[in-house]
Parts: C-alpha cells; structure tokens; sequence
C-alpha cells in the first residue's frame, strides 16, 4: 500500500514536470520563431552594408591611388599665371 502511494506521487510529480518542460519548449520554438523572422528582416540590410562597404573600399582605394599621384608626381599640378608654369 505504502508503494502504491509513493508510486502515485512519483507519477504525479513526473506528469507535472513534462507539462513544465512542454511549457518551456513551446517558449523555445516561439522565441527561435521570432529569431528567425527578426534575422529574415535584417538580412538585407546585412548585405546592403556589405555591398556598401565594398563601395567605400573601393572609392578609398581609388583616393589613395590619386593622393600617392599627387605625391609623386607635382609637376602635373603646376599653377600657371600668364601661361608661364609659376
């Protein structure tokens, strides 16, 4: 009899534990739901940036093409007044 009813409270305590864990698997798949539609959202963004990255690079790359020019090669430049180089 004493078996019995430890039995029945061990099967008690089971069925409400798997009713907490169920709770917090639900609260796993609604929140890795709400992830995945928050990273769908800024996905485009994301590659938006990267694209506007590469932009950057490249126009940095190209100033400095044009600045290492300019340093090496002034004469290019010069000011002229009355068609004289200065």
């Amino acid at each position: 009899i004493e078996i019995d009813k430890e039995i029945r409270i061990e099967n008690e305590i089971n069925v409400e534990a798997e009713g907490e864990v169920s709770g917090y698997n639900s609260k796993i798949s609604e929140l890795e739901k709400e992830i995945k539609s928050e990273t769908d959202k800024v996905t485009p963004m994301r590659e938006r940036n990267i694209e506007n990255l590469s932009k950057i690079q490249r126009l940095n790359l190209e100033l400095q093409n044009l600045d290492e020019e300019n340093t090496f090669n002034p004469s290019s430049h010069k000011i002229t007044g009355s068609g004289a180089p200065i």
